[in-house]
């Protein structure tokens, strides 16, 4: 990350955990946590956390996924394991997935003038493979596969192939994918 950051003076990137930021108190202008939250076990701890390390009269932002239902990608994903009756396959929980949630966080954490919104994207997709590999690869699914067999791996790929098709021929696909996004001030 460091060698693509366009202004390391300005910007710095830091692996940490969100629950316990390793930074004093009132470090920062600006605190943000982007597509980051709706992974993390304690949400609430994570605002306060990122509330202490912004300066008093300090934005504090993010966005999280709608994994709810705002990711058409996702929740087909999870619906797909859901109908298979995979373990483990209820992952659409977690800090500011729904409406309000992320706001009232941010409002938890001390934060005022809170503001909130919903961003939508459009995620296109050549073709199945072109969804199917980043998928088993990114956030959620490698440790929900982790475990299983090659038999339930193969039953979850065909069933998730047949999902994105629809019957019809292998090719582009493009879904909305919606995230929630608040900000406040410290």
């Amino acid at each position: 990350m460091r060698d693509a950051n366009p202004s390391p003076d300005r910007v710095h990137f830091e692996p940490g955990n969100a629950c316990a930021l390793p930074f004093s108190d009132s470090s920062f202008d600006l605190v943000l946590s982007s597509l980051v939250l709706m992974f993390v076990p304690d949400g609430a701890l994570a605002a306060r956390e990122m509330a202490r390390v912004a300066k008093p009269g300090g934005m504090v932002a993010a966005a999280t996924c709608d994994l709810r239902g705002g990711v058409i990608a996702a929740r087909m994903l999870h619906d797909t394991m859901v109908a298979l009756g995979m373990p483990g396959a209820r992952f659409m929980s977690g800090p500011g997935v729904r409406p309000g949630e992320l706001a009232a966080l941010w409002r938890g954490a001390g934060l005022r003038d809170v503001r909130e919104t919903e961003i939508t994207i459009r995620m296109h997709f050549a073709n199945f493979a072109d969804y199917w590999e980043p998928t088993i690869h990114g956030p959620i699914l490698p440790g929900l596969l982790r475990g299983l067999s090659s038999k339930w791996y193969e039953r979850l790929r065909s069933a998730q192939e047949r999902a994105f098709l629809l019957g019809e021929p292998d090719g582009p696909r493009s879904f909305a994918a919606t995230a929630w996004a608040a900000a406040g001030l410290r």
